[in-house]
């Protein structure tokens, strides 16, 4: 077994997951607001409607929920970036325990 097939293997992998992303990239704010949309009205309606609370907290409601919709908006944009930088993290700490290499000392 050469290094030349687990190359193709990762790079099979890797073009899989950019194609996701690219994917997932395109519908992710489309996506986000149909299921704001759902929680809103899944929520709020039936609270608002049996009158259970008043329009103090169904306000306070309204502005957490447009919080944790701005929160995962951001998260779904910038998901390749953050992940991308804890590769890079991942792949510049690992020989860090090894120590520097001296060829010089083999």
């Amino acid at each position: 077994m050469n290094a030349q097939i687990l190359n193709d293997i990762t790079s099979a992998f890797v073009n899989a997951i950019e194609a996701g992303t690219r994917t997932l990239g395109q519908l992710s704010v489309p996506l986000l607001v149909v299921f704001a949309i759902i929680a809103f009205y899944a929520q709020l309606g039936p609270q608002l409607a049996s009158g259970g609370i008043g329009l103090n907290d169904a306000l306070g409601n309204v502005l957490l929920l447009v919080l944790k919709i701005g929160i995962f908006e951001w998260l779904l944009l910038h998901l390749p970036d953050l992940t991308d930088a804890a590769f890079r993290t991942f792949v510049q700490w690992g020989p860090v325990p090894a120590g520097p290499s001296q060829p010089d000392s083999l």
